[in-house]
């Protein structure tokens, strides 16, 4: 007794030491001197080092009670005592899966604030020479050599080992004693249940994955066979052909009926939340389903409760106004007249106009691409759809549109293009890029050289540029040592010498060229220069406004100068194709070919030529000149405008009124303001409110409101006090001025806003959709008129 008694007061004594000595390791806090050093002090912000600072980085103490520290450039680790038990030898000390040393490979050090209180019991992986191995801490003894590209955290006594072959790293198993579970074979592992199971994985031919899973012994329980696997909840989750399927843990038997789902997640043995075509709902055990499929989020409060969200409401109308349909969808889009594209839950499918579903979600993504096709990505790979759905090109890793029509194809390594009538324009080759730029011309990239090659695949300039940039047949801007040059493809030959810093190609006929921070016209295929340009904007198809030295011209696309840079402003383009000048205090008039018709002339102002008159002011007052200059008009009144549909708005004695191209008043001046006319009417203020006059001065619609605008087919959206209506072609307010916001869609129908949302309503003021919308979508093309309303938030009881 007396022996036992002596042995517990011992073994209670190096417990009191060892809780003592834990303790110790436990309370010290990492502490940096004044001089940048770290050491360790026994409380936070304390000057007493109990462990002098003599590190450049240093950790907290682990658990196991050692802690990381650098001296020299070269980590260890120290005990609570600030002696070395791993002397400062290694490139770094810790496990390839933790943040720190992910943060170490990118920053070159560990960060100040980084934070690392675990380690596994008495061992630690190191790194040398930028390999991994593993040691044990108290001897020092290497268990594993330094000689592997990661080392994972053990997990239920094995470590996940990783070596790179070739770009692969391949993963296998080893025990704590190095012992070898799995050979190196897999391409992915990860260990679940804290290493009671391993999901292992093989990257396929092509680029796909497999999955599979081991136990910590190595024991095969699911092949390598799955597109996708998980542990969840005590059952597996594996997925065959995108749909997925819960097995129990122990007997590998099918659960919750054995059905297949697009998603699936556990809330218990009895209850999962599933999904299908993008819709989420909650079945039991035997698969049937309690929540149906119809909402966009669902979560588990517990195993009879559930939080859920609708998908927003979508109402189809037709343009007559009457309901098509009524859907539970994220978003819809327009692909073309005949087409619509919409998402629920991350995914994508088609429908009509009107409504009607025509496939699935099945996409991961689609977009639009122009004339009815859609570039689309599902399980198969990215590919190119028509409007029936057929598949313009085949499967591949990425579709590229640079020009419409034409389908940059990328598939394993190699590069095709495709038309929009699914031929095949230039086969699959060990191409590094293919870029269309014409109907018949294609840039194809090899061996890091571009080349040109014509729809039957045949090269037309062998590569030798660095780049191709813009091509007007048969020129083509080229770069070669960041220096562009013009390459005549008919010719085989350099018009302008890889030497400029900048080209730009006008037209087959001229191009700009910039050499020494200067710019200037060059006119084709002479190659001569045809002056200098700083500035330019285009006006038209065929025009081009250009500034230099302070002064303004106009060129044409063949190179032609219109108007010689030499005047201090062009002030306009007007609708009868005539450009007015302005240079120092005098005004002419030239036409769109280079004809000056009225030389410059010292006129107090010229305005733009519009139906054969022109508005001049002499002094203080206006008038109209022809475009020869011809006085007209005499200039007599306070403002003008030019003449619209024959007659235009003047200014007499602070009012508006309309006079004829023969000066005769044809409306009196009684308005505040005037527009001109437009469709046989015009816009007119009267007493501060404003209205719309005919030809002949008569009211169409009255004088009584705060604004007017025109609308399609002689309708106008008129507004008081903020709120908006609509007035018909006759003057008759169609709708009265009760909402925020109006939208004409025809004349049957309208869209307004009321109270911040949105509604339907019929001319004669009967309400289709209440304004309970959140938004809608209108769509000329294609016809799409839609209204959506986001559902709340719900929670739904299982036992109600």
């Amino acid at each position: 007794m007396r022996h036992l008694l002596v042995f517990r007061f011992l073994l209670t004594g190096c417990l009191s030491l060892l809780a003592i000595s834990w303790g110790h390791a436990q309370t010290l806090f990492v502490q940096r001197s004044a001089q940048g050093l770290y050491g360790y002090s026994p409380t936070p912000g304390h000057d007493g080092f109990v462990i002098p600072p003599r590190f450049q980085k240093a950790f907290p103490f682990m658990r196991s009670g050692y802690a990381k520290v650098m001296e020299a450039g070269r980590w260890g680790l120290i005990d609570s005592k600030g002696k070395f038990v791993l002397p400062p030898q290694y490139d770094y000390i810790g496990w390839a899966d933790d943040y720190y040393w992910i943060d170490y490979r990118r920053h070159g050090n560990v960060a100040d604030g980084s934070l690392q209180q675990d380690s596994y019991n008495q061992l630690i992986g190191f790194v040398q020479n930028g390999l991994w191995g593993l040691v044990h801490i108290p001897t020092g003894k290497v268990v594993l050599p330094a000689q592997y590209d990661a080392i994972r955290y053990p997990q239920a006594g094995l470590l996940a080992i990783g070596k790179r072959q070739g770009k692969d790293t391949l993963w296998g198993l080893h025990t704590l004693k190095n012992k070898v579970v799995l050979p190196l074979q897999y391409h992915f592992m990860q260990s679940v249940e804290r290493g009671k199971y391993w999901i292992v994985g093989k990257r396929q031919a092509g680029g796909k994955w497999l999955f599979g899973a081991i136990d910590f012994k190595g024991k095969v329980i699911w092949d390598i066979a799955f597109q996708g696997l998980r542990f969840e909840q005590g059952f597996w989750l594996v997925r065959r052909q995108s749909r997925w399927q819960a097995y129990q843990e122990q007997t590998l038997t099918p659960h919750f009926g054995g059905r297949a789902w697009d998603a699936l997640h556990i809330v218990d043995a009895a209850h999962a939340i599933v999904q299908e075509s993008g819709r989420w709902g909650v079945c039991d055990a035997q698969g049937r389903l309690l929540l149906p499929l119809q909402y966009r989020a669902i979560y588990a409060i517990h195993d009879k409760r559930y939080r859920v969200a609708p998908f927003p409401e979508w109402q189809f109308y037709d343009e007559r106004g009457e309901q098509q349909a009524v859907l539970r969808l994220a978003d819809i889009f327009p692909v073309d007249a005949q087409l619509l594209a919409y998402s629920l839950d991350g995914r994508s499918g088609f429908l009509s106009p009107g409504g009607k579903l025509l496939t699935p979600p099945q996409y991961e993504y689609i977009q639009p691409v122009g004339d009815g096709l859609c570039l689309v990505r599902d399980s198969s790979g990215c590919y190119v759809l028509n409007r029936a759905f057929e598949r313009i090109t085949p499967p591949a890793d990425s579709v590229r549109t640079d020009l419409p029509g034409f389908f940059s194809v990328y598939k394993e390594g190699q590069w095709a293009l495709y038309d929009a009538n699914k031929k095949q324009l230039i086969p699959f080759g060990a191409y590094e890029d293919i870029r269309p730029f014409h109907f018949e011309r294609f840039a194809v990239k090899q061996k890091g050289q571009w080349g040109i090659m014509d729809r039957l695949s045949r090269w037309v300039v062998a590569p030798r540029f660095d780049s191709l940039l813009a091509y007007v047949p048969p020129y083509w801007i080229v770069q070669v040592e960041q220096k562009q040059g013009l390459y005549s493809e008919a010719a085989q030959q350099w018009m302008v010498e890889p030497a400029a810093d900048s080209l730009l190609l006008l037209s087959r006929y001229a191009c700009l060229i910039k050499q020494n921070h200067d710019w200037q016209l060059l006119r084709l295929p002479q190659g001569e220069l045809g002056g200098k340009v700083h500035e330019w904007k285009q006006l038209n198809q065929d025009l081009y406004l250009v500034r230099y030295g302070g002064h303004e011209g106009v060129f044409n696309r063949l190179g032609q100068w219109i108007i010689e840079p030499l005047y201090d402003r062009i002030l306009g383009l007007s609708q009868d194709g005539i450009f007015t000048v302005y240079h120092e205090g005098k005004y002419g008039l030239v036409s769109n070919t280079g004809e000056w018709l009225l030389p410059l002339r010292p006129f107090g102002a010229l305005g733009l030529a519009q139906q054969g008159l022109v508005p001049v002011r002499e002094g203080s007052s206006w008038g109209f000149v022809s475009t020869r200059g011809n006085k007209r008009i005499s200039t007599r009144y306070g403002d003008v405008k030019p003449f619209s549909e024959g007659l235009a708005a003047v200014q007499i004695a602070g009012k508006w009124g309309f006079i004829d191209t023969w000066e005769t008043l044809r409306i009196q001046p009684r308005y505040a303001e005037a527009e001109s006319f437009q469709a046989g009417t015009a816009i007119v203020k009267y007493q501060d409110k404003w209205g719309v006059i005919n030809k002949e001065g008569k009211t169409v619609v009255p004088f009584e409101y705060d604004s007017i605008e025109r609308l399609p087919g002689g309708w106008w959206l008129v507004s008081k006090a903020n709120q908006q209506g609509i007035v018909d072609p006759q003057g008759i307010e169609r709708l009265h001025t009760d909402y925020e916001q109006v939208v004409l869609l025809n004349e049957q129908i309208v869209v307004v806003k009321q109270q911040g949302h949105w509604g339907l309503l019929r001319m004669d003021g009967f309400m289709l959709a209440a304004p309970v919308f959140d938004s809608y979508k209108h769509d000329t093309a294609s016809g799409l008129l839609s209204f959506k309303r986001e559902l709340p938030w719900q929670t739904i009881d299982l036992t109600d």
